[in-house]
């Protein structure tokens, strides 16, 4: 049963949102982590992709998309509509929407900014996960 993580953000914006998750994403990579970042649809995992090669000059994450020519040996993989073949350590989940295969995972990480939409679609998940009986810790770094 994964434990699940929401991280809940000061900042405003899908932008910050999607920096903030490549932060995270070079420090899981830093501790040697396995993740399967889950997005919403193809637009938004090539965005995500450009994004984790551009969003800081000084680190390196490692990753490609799901079926392309490295992903087999990436640490990072970024997909939308399939379920991963072999079960990681950590789920990013960058869609609003709760993947089925999320069970799959030690670890299930959703990261909340302060956009009223998707702190409402964020609730809906949290709700979802508590019904169900997993373990939930909240890491509230607006405060910090």
């Amino acid at each position: 049963m994964p434990k699940i993580d929401f991280y809940l953000i000061i900042e405003q914006t899908e932008n910050e949102r999607l920096r903030f998750a490549c932060r995270l994403l070079d420090k899981a990579y830093q501790q040697n982590h396995q993740v399967y970042v889950h997005v919403a649809n193809e637009s938004d995992a090539n965005t995500f992709n450009n994004l984790l090669w551009t969003f800081r000059d000084i680190s390196f994450v490692p990753h490609d998309l799901v079926g392309g020519k490295n992903s087999e040996n990436t640490p990072i993989l970024i997909g939308f509509d399939n379920k991963p073949e072999n079960t990681n350590d950590i789920l990013l989940n960058l869609d609003h929407q709760i993947p089925d295969f999320f069970t799959k995972f030690e670890r299930v990480v959703e990261i909340v900014s302060q956009d009223k939409e998707l702190q409402k679609k964020a609730r809906e998940n949290y709700s979802y996960y508590k019904e169900q009986g997993f373990k939930i810790e909240t890491h509230d770094l607006r405060r910090k």
